[in-house]
């Protein structure tokens, strides 16, 4: 079976992640997708998310519930560490030993990849898959959007952006 890891912090999860993995699960032939929400990003740690995990989580849940190839997976946030992709990778791998597994990651990481832990071991483990973001935004940017009560609904799905507005998220 063909299995795709798309992680990330989701903070919160836009349009752009749901067309990207979209595209993966086309373009591979993906008949699972691992989402991956992380704790807290080793290149983050001075800025973690603003979202609790919990709230990133039933973000996640709501973006991709129409999905059923995709899966939401709490490993990082449940291990409330820094999040370290080797460590998800070793484990999903010994559940799944049989599968063919894609890492997938958008274009702005091929300058972070070789920094990150353990990168040799995660490429002879998985096969490291980039795409494009097609959105004209980050979730920087979208977050200091809705900071300032900015429309947002042509980043966020419907249902993700009343889940912020009713939990009032990244508005102080």
């Amino acid at each position: 079976m063909n299995i795709g890891l798309f992680g990330g912090s989701f903070d919160p999860v836009h349009r752009g992640h749901e067309t990207l993995l979209l595209n993966f699960m086309s373009k591979l032939s993906l008949e699972k997708t691992f989402v991956i929400p992380a704790f807290v990003s080793p290149f983050k740690i001075d800025r973690p998310p603003i979202a609790t995990p919990q709230d990133r989580v039933a973000m996640l849940k709501l973006a991709f519930e129409d999905m059923s190839k995709v899966e939401i997976l709490t490993d990082e946030i449940d291990r409330k560490e820094i999040s370290y992709t080797i460590d998800t990778v070793r484990k999903i791998i010994a559940k799944f030993p049989d599968d063919n597994f894609f890492l997938l990651l958008s274009e702005e990481m091929i300058p972070l990849f070789p920094l990150w832990k353990n990168f040799e071991e995660i490429k002879k483990l998985v096969r490291p898959e980039f795409g494009k973001v097609t959105l004209p935004i980050s979730s920087t940017a979208i977050r200091e959007k809705l900071k300032k009560r900015e429309q947002c609904k042509d980043y966020l799905s419907a249902k993700v952006l009343d889940y912020i507005e009713k939990y009032d998220l990244y508005s102080s």
